[in-house]
């Protein structure tokens, strides 16, 4: 993973740009880049200056140890040839100085750091800004918040005249841009470290790509983190730690009586005071929390295994709700424990009746940590495997390839092992692994999986045969009718499917998305994006059709002379089907994106899609 490479901010970007356009018209500009410790400050007027290369930069940062060095910062924009001058004989001579350095073009002047800068530097450079009026110059200061600077530059720059660029975490798009990790794991790294650059790569840097994927296991705190937060913890007294240790088991948002019932504290308010730094309010009663994610994980890091036991333990038993003692029970467990492994296995069957793959997948994995049999711990990792396929995310499932493979052969093995390579576009090995489970007699969910890939292949004839075979399974009803459409019996798959008001809405879309490709394919366009729009906004489903049928609906609106629409729904299966790491559905969706944006001019966007398409195509 490259965690020093630029991702996202292209609004600020966007924004910086803007305000260099009209310093080189003559409208000098101030601009003020805010944010926390790590959130990309620096980075930020780094990119900035790299993408517009030729200019002349002035530059200084200030530094905590030179922040009593008077001219400190100064010294480092211009010769330093006036130490006696006073601060605002200083600033005239910057000023000077800038219009010098104005003969080769615009003036970019960047002060980083500027909260650690040298009263005296401040108070010249206030003065020269003070005092552009028609000049090239784009003045960046950088701070954490402008607040923390002295009077006359605050002042300044809490102006409406100055454009302030306040930087937030980064999306979970910029995380998975970032770190190629998959979307869910992605998504608890940006909550986890509140989208923070530096955490995100001291994180990175800490633990392997199998652990920050590992959803069962809470994330850590970065080390350097984790010792200033162990720091302020050690340091508070005794009955102030026993309250935030408790907090860091319980998690944000819970009563304070609570945690201090679990934590055995007699006088929560004076031991909430004592935790000052480490535990806020959060809201009435009061109910407490931390300032931070990470603050939360290093308290939890810093508390025994014994300890740790205990307080989960204590609030297994005060916990009203069932799942979340049964959690704290599991977190307290040393080794195995059949009877709460049990217990997870059984609400994990609850969770999939109800269509909740994931969360279902995280408890069985939990409870296979803590099975001792072993047959029965196999099960519950390819029951987990297979729950995460039928939630679409081929990504983390094949996470767990690697304890499949482990296992001892068997047909439910071959199967799981078949889909995993299916999905990842492995077809070789899947149709191997598949054609093996069927043959054991087995697996008849091994037939379903042959079909889709005989129809991915264009080989009709044996998709219908195996479709045939799979005795009605969900989805088969599909594959059966689009494999009698790619043999050209477009009639005879049409009549295979369900009419227009045949389709429930709580229907697992079985032959909706046939029915939309078949009139997409026989150029009922109508009916065509009726059929696949309802069917790629649909939530249930097997794992592929809903990418599938957003990617048909781009083509259908295409050739319907949509292209604004076709382009937002390819865009849209492009993102879908990367999040579920299958992919023949990557091939598909950028190849359909490829021909909206060819035909509006946009030819770079539709050359890279097409480009992507060859790729995963010679992948396949």
């Amino acid at each position: 993973m490259d965690t020093t490479k630029f991702v996202g901010r292209q609004a600020e970007l966007a924004a910086l740009a803007d305000a260099l356009r009209g310093a080189g018209e003559g409208r000098p500009a101030v601009v003020a880049v805010e944010g926390t410790a790590g959130i990309g400050k620096s980075s930020l007027v780094r990119r900035f200056l790299t993408g517009h290369p030729g200019l002349t930069v002035l530059s200084a940062s200030g530094a905590t140890e030179e922040s009593s060095l008077r001219y400190g910062v100064l010294g480092q924009l211009m010769p330093s040839e006036w130490h006696d001058a006073d601060p605002l004989e200083a600033g005239s001579l910057l000023l000077d100085h800038i219009g010098v350095r104005q003969a080769a073009g615009v003036v970019v002047l960047v002060v980083d750091d500027a909260h650690w800068a040298d009263a005296p530097s401040l108070t010249a450079l206030t003065f020269a800004l003070r005092r552009l009026r028609a000049d090239g110059v784009l003045a960046v200061i950088v701070a954490p918040d402008v607040g923390d600077l002295p009077g006359g530059l605050h002042r300044l720059l809490a102006e409406d005249t100055t454009l302030r660029v306040r930087l937030t975490g980064l999306t979970t798009a910029d995380v998975r841009e970032l770190t190629g990790l998959p979307a869910p794991a992605a998504e608890r790294l940006r909550a986890h470290t509140v989208g923070n650059p530096l955490h995100i790569g001291a994180l990175l840097g800490q633990l392997p790509r199998a652990r920050l994927t590992d959803m069962t296991r809470a994330l850590p705190a970065p080390s350097s983190y984790s010792r200033l937060v162990t720091r302020t913890l050690v340091a508070s007294p005794l009955a102030a730690r026993a309250l935030t240790r408790a907090a860091a088991v319980l998690g944000d948002g819970c009563a304070l009586s609570a945690v201090a019932a679990v934590a055995g504290v007699g006088d929560p308010l004076e031991a909430l005071e004592g935790a000052a730094g480490l535990l806020v309010e959060t809201g009435p009663g009061p109910a407490v929390g931390f300032p931070h994610p990470l603050v939360r994980a290093a308290v939890y890091q810093h508390i025994g295994p014994a300890e740790r036991a205990r307080l989960h333990t204590r609030a297994a038993v005060r916990e009203s709700d069932p799942a979340r003692a049964l959690a704290h029970r599991a977190a307290a467990v040393v080794g195995t424990d059949a009877h709460v492994a049990a217990e997870l296995a059984d609400l994990a069957g609850d969770e999939a009746d109800q269509g909740r793959w994931s969360t279902a997948a995280d408890h069985l994995l939990t409870s296979a940590r803590l099975t001792p049999d072993p047959v029965l711990r196999a099960g519950r990792v390819l029951t987990a495997a297979d729950h995460r396929l039928r939630d679409g995310d081929a990504v983390r499932a094949a996470e767990l390839t690697g304890q499949v493979e482990a296992m001892p052969p068997t047909p439910r093995r071959h199967y799981v092992l078949g889909r995993l390579a299916l999905a990842s576009g492995h077809q070789d090995a899947a149709e191997a692994l598949l054609t093996s489970a069927w043959e054991s007699g087995a697996h008849d969910g091994a037939a379903e999986q042959l079909a889709w890939l005989a129809l991915t292949q264009a080989r009709g004839a044996a998709a219908i045969e195996w479709a045939r075979r799979s005795g009605g399974a969900p989805g088969m009803r599909d594959a059966l009718a689009l494999a009698l459409g790619i043999t050209g019996r477009y009639a005879e798959g049409l009549a295979c499917l369900p009419a227009d008001d045949a389709v429930g809405p709580g229907d697992l879309l079985d032959g909706l998305v046939a029915r939309g490709v078949l009139r997409l394919w026989t150029d009922d366009l109508d009916g065509a994006q009726i059929d696949l729009a309802r069917a790629a906004s649909a939530r249930a489903g097997l794992l592929h059709l809903g990418p599938m049928a957003t990617a048909y609906l781009a083509e259908a609106e295409f050739r319907a002379g949509r292209w604004d629409d076709a382009v937002a729904h390819a865009e849209q299966a492009v993102s879908l089907a990367a999040d579920s790491g299958q992919s023949w559905l990557c091939c598909l969706a950028h190849t359909v994106a490829a021909r909206p944006l060819a035909a509006r001019g946009d030819l770079p966007a539709a050359t890279a899609h097409a480009e992507a398409a060859v790729r995963w195509a010679a992948a396949l």
